[in-house]
């Protein structure tokens, strides 16, 4: 039998459109702070928003009217007729948010008027809707407790309270850096994780979001017209990753998720930079609210164009001039971040190469070249006196095997009895360092001390992973503690990373933890990315020059390192090109 479902079923099924997880809670929070035009906000969370969201403004609050109707459903001040909706100006506008919210937790709002005597405290949980006078300063105040109490099949999809806090703060801080008009502060737990003034430049908030080093290395962007204003900042090419992580996008002052405007950012950058990665930026596009679809997801992450195309040439154009403008060139250190030194420079190894490895029993040894025969390869560990280079016996690697040079400081050549091989020198390293941690991790991972500590500034979402992480980074070496509300101090690290460049080592770590983690991760598969992301930063790259001696140490490594046919990403450490094909290609019988 069809039958009306009653209300507050309905209500719980309309909370969990706009109420994901305490990250959606934050967001509709801010959204109505800003349209009450507040320029101080508060947050507190406690275990990650899961236990408690505090937020407070000194906005315009509401009368004790206003206050009751606002967690009715579909109550709204934004939107009066149907032409509102096609010309939206603010970032709430459906009435959804406050009904939501308050239909599956424990929820206290408290708000005044400037112009009231007082204010006015509303609670709503099991036992009704209850409203009294309450004195306080004007503005609003509302405190979200117990998230999901009366929902439990949704409170079971929840994550960690660590996971739960990094989705907010990384929300936070694209508001944040959007407003920096606006005066912030953020706990979690009842520490202060991020303060930040209120500024009339927005350069200075963005150096104070992602840190004075990586701002020194941002053009500005801006692009006025009629129909459209265009501004940010672009990073210098050799800035891109291979992760979208620090692209921010907004459209009229709202985060959104705009793959079409993130294709023209690259389509800007054009050769700058290699295929498969991204640019860091924050742009902003402000166009009129008409020529604009922001009701087309349903948390409003996604919006519509009248004219993208527009859009798309504009966003494209202005980034190839700029770029064009500043002489900047594709060059060898623009190409592959990731894996490709700053220079050609002659290679210092790591302290941990230069250690022995405890090495597998031969029998799990893979040997992936089916003509090599099964003999015994014998194998000298690298010396560890430092004064001299690494040397190793003749016959380390197989006796028909000969290295013939590095080409291109990228890759090693080897003249074997069917053909050649052509190796990676990074992804070789990579499948090394990955191993040697791997086995260390059975027993105990050793560490080098630095010489003096160093410190490091991070992101807010990069501070969170590292709360996140700290204990897997204690296991694999490093000596990490907390220095400040997003610093850290490094007295030690793992004995296979070298300490030059540690800066952008650690930043570019966390940068591939957080893409490459997912919500499902348990604490072993966390461990495992922490390892190959260390294992990454810490290969020897491309570009690095290495004498002859080096180059046959790594390949001996390699040759006798486990799983040795692909990198930890997947990607072959050699090519074997066969003496039958080679006289093909030169059409010899």
């Amino acid at each position: 039998m069809i039958h009306k479902l009653p209300q507050e079923l309905i209500n719980k099924i309309a909370a969990g459109e706009v109420v994901e997880r305490p990250a959606s809670v934050v967001k509709e929070l801010i959204e109505n702070s800003l349209d009450a035009h507040a320029t101080v906000f508060s947050i507190e969370l406690e275990e990650g928003g899961m236990k408690k969201i505090h937020v407070s403004d000194n906005g315009a609050g509401m009368s004790p009217d206003d206050a009751r109707v606002s967690i009715e459903p579909h109550a709204t001040s934004k939107l009066s007729s149907l032409d509102d909706l096609f010309s939206i100006a603010t970032f709430g506008f459906r009435g959804e948010a406050l009904s939501s919210i308050s239909s599956v937790s424990r929820f206290t709002l408290r708000t005044r008027k400037q112009e009231s005597d007082t204010g006015v405290e509303l609670k709503h949980d099991d036992e009704g809707i209850t409203i009294t006078e309450y004195a306080m300063n004007s503005g609003t105040d509302i405190t979200i407790a117990d998230l999901f109490y009366n929902v439990p099949a949704r409170k079971k999809f929840l994550k960690s309270p660590h996971t739960e806090y990094r989705h907010c703060i990384e929300l936070i801080t694209q508001f944040a850096l959007i407003t920096p008009e606006v005066e912030w502060h953020v706990f979690h737990n009842s520490k202060p994780v991020l303060t930040l003034p209120a500024h009339t430049a927005w350069h200075d908030r963005v150096s104070l979001l992602l840190g004075n080093e990586r701002s020194k290395n941002i053009l500005p962007l801006t692009v006025q017209s009629e129909r459209l204003s265009i501004e940010g900042f672009i990073a210098h090419p050799r800035s891109a990753t291979f992760t979208r992580e620090n692209q921010y996008i907004f459209v009229n002052k709202r985060p959104v998720n705009d793959y079409f405007v993130l294709k023209a950012v690259k389509d800007g950058y054009g050769s700058l930079i290699a295929k498969n990665t991204y640019p860091p930026c924050i742009i902003n596009i402000t166009i009129d609210p008409k020529t604009v679809d922001v009701n087309v997801h349903p948390r409003k992450l996604e919006v519509k164009y009248s004219d993208p195309q527009f859009i798309f040439s504009n966003i494209k154009n202005i980034i190839s001039k700029i770029l064009a403008q500043k002489n900047i060139q594709s060059s060898p250190t623009d190409i592959d971040a990731y894996t490709r030194s700053p220079q050609r420079t002659p290679y210092s190894s790591p302290r941990g190469f230069q250690q022995p490895l405890n090495k597998a029993d031969s029998a799990q040894s893979f040997n992936f070249y089916k003509h090599l025969s099964h003999q015994e390869f014998t194998h000298t560990p690298l010396s560890k006196n430092s004064n001299q280079e690494s040397v190793i016996e003749k016959n380390a690697i197989p006796h028909n095997w000969r290295l013939i040079e590095q080409i291109h400081a990228s890759y090693l050549i080897i003249e074997t009895q069917e053909g050649i091989l052509l190796i990676d020198q990074h992804a070789i390293s990579e499948r090394i360092n990955y191993h040697q941690m791997k086995q260390r991790d059975t027993l105990q991972n050793t560490s080098q001390a630095c010489a003096i500590p160093i410190t490091i500034e991070l992101s807010p979402q990069e501070y969170a992973l590292f709360e996140e992480y700290y204990p897997l980074m204690q296991d694999l070496g490093f000596d990490i503690e907390p220095f400040g509300s997003t610093t850290i101090s490094i007295s030690a690290l793992p004995s296979i990373m070298v300490q030059e460049n540690i800066h952008d080592t650690i930043a570019s770590l966390f940068s591939d933890i957080r893409s490459d983690q997912t919500a499902e991760s348990t604490l072993e598969q966390k461990k495992d990315a922490l390892m190959k992301a260390v294992a990454c930063k810490t290969a020897i790259k491309f570009g690095d020059v290495l004498t002859h001696d080096q180059q046959r140490a790594l390949i001996s490594e390699w040759h006798n390192t486990p799983h040795n046919q692909s990198c930890i990403h997947g990607r072959p450490c050699s090519i074997e090109i066969s003496d039958k094909e080679l006289r093909k290609w030169f059409k010899r019988p």
